[in-house]
């Protein structure tokens, strides 16, 4: 018996056409699934840079407020506010002198080298002691090596003094001195002033004072210990030394600052003070540009400092643009340049002090920025604390 055949069938599947389309509609589904993976990643990217540049600058902003908020502790004293302090830094053994103020502006190159291109620097200052302001009068002529005072328990060891007269010098240079140890009423002191007359006046700065020095540099905001080092030195800033000025903040486009001034009264028939901001500028006091009041007076009446750091994102976007117009050739969204209260002269701020951009960084307006700005009162001179005579004033300025 012969076995079955069964019928052949046709062959099925796809052909080589059908293959082909195939690849092709796959080839192009790969490419639109890249493409929207891209551009999300990018704009990821994008926000997330915008963030970078607002998390730097707010850190910057934080870092140098901690400091200035408490500028002048220590300080208020007519005697003394304004003089130039004396000593010797305590690990490159350096001799230096800074002015006795809260907060400087730009003070001179020698003592806080320039830092990045269109950045202001600045140099604060302050005690951390809880004894009085108005410091303590010594029963004798001081020593170099020890200042006998009426209340010696209001020192102990390794706090920072300096002693000024009864009545400020016409030239007010003070020196720096460190507590040895306390002996009844005799102070043990090294590197102190000698020769200044019974009723002179210990003024306490406490065992930590403050002294720093802020710049931009390289594009990060960094801090110098003035306490440490010469701060001062070319050394550490014709490269950075990055151990002396110290990082606190990356990726900072820019820092400004300016002075808030209480004029009341300077031009009237009273120079009473009254605590509130009249005016914005740089002018330090004991320059030029300063009104021609005493030098102490000029100090008292800096009431606040009015600062604005810049952040740069990390991410570069060739689509962004700072200059130029925005049109279909380029594809470039055209951003406005960033801005500041201190960037345009008004009634409260005369002098302009715009934010620029444009030096450091090649390809500067390819990155995201973010400005911060704040406005820090200075407590510690706004309460000046009492001004007897003896300390050359009569309840203020």
């Amino acid at each position: 018996m012969k076995p079955r055949s069964r019928p052949a069938r046709g062959q099925r599947g796809f052909s080589l056409l059908e293959l082909m389309i195939a690849v092709i509609i796959g080839m192009f589904s790969v490419l639109v699934i890249l493409q929207v993976l891209g551009n999300t990643a990018t704009s990821r990217r994008i926000a997330v840079a915008g963030g970078d540049a607002q998390l730097n600058g707010l850190a910057a902003v934080r870092a140098m407020t901690l400091d200035v908020e408490h500028a002048g502790l220590g300080l208020q004293s007519f005697n003394i506010s304004g003089c130039s302090v004396s000593y010797t830094t305590s690990s490159d053994g350096a001799s230096v002198t800074l002015p006795l103020a809260p907060v400087t502006i730009n003070p001179a190159t020698s003592l806080v080298p320039a830092g990045d291109a269109n950045t202001d620097t600045l140099l604060v200052v302050s005690g951390n002691s809880g004894s009085p302001s108005e410091g303590d009068a010594v029963t004798s002529a001081t020593a170099s090596t020890a200042y006998v005072v009426t209340t010696p328990a209001s020192f102990i060891a390794n706090d920072r003094v300096v002693v000024a007269p009864a009545t400020r010098a016409a030239t007010c240079a003070l020196q720096l001195a460190t507590v040895g140890g306390v002996s009844g009423s005799v102070l043990t002191v090294s590197n102190g002033s000698s020769g200044l007359p019974s009723g002179s006046i210990v003024y306490n700065l406490g065992g930590t004072p403050t002294v720093r020095a802020y710049a931009v540099r390289n594009g990060d905001l960094t801090v110098c210990d003035y306490l440490a080092y010469n701060c001062g030195s070319s050394t550490y800033t014709s490269t950075v030394t990055p151990s002396v000025w110290v990082p606190v903040a990356n990726n900072i486009a820019s820092l400004r600052a300016q002075y808030a001034r209480d004029t009341s009264g300077i031009s009237g028939s009273t120079s009473t003070m009254d605590g509130i901001v009249d005016t914005y500028d740089q002018a330090t006091p004991g320059s030029v540009a300063a009104v021609t009041i005493p030098l102490y007076c000029q100090w008292a009446r800096v009431v606040g400092i009015r600062a604005a750091v810049v952040g740069r994102g990390q991410q570069y976007d060739k689509t962004l643009s700072y200059t130029g117009t925005s049109n279909a050739s380029t594809a470039k969204s055209v951003l406005p340049l960033p801005v500041w209260d201190g960037s345009s002269t008004g009634t409260l701020n005369p002098t302009a002090v715009p934010i620029t951009l444009s030096s450091g960084i090649a390809d500067w307006d390819r990155y995201r920025y973010v400005v911060s700005q704040t406005t820090i009162p200075l407590r510690n001179a706004i309460w000046q604390g009492s001004q007897p005579a003896y300390q050359g004033g009569s309840g203020g300025c």
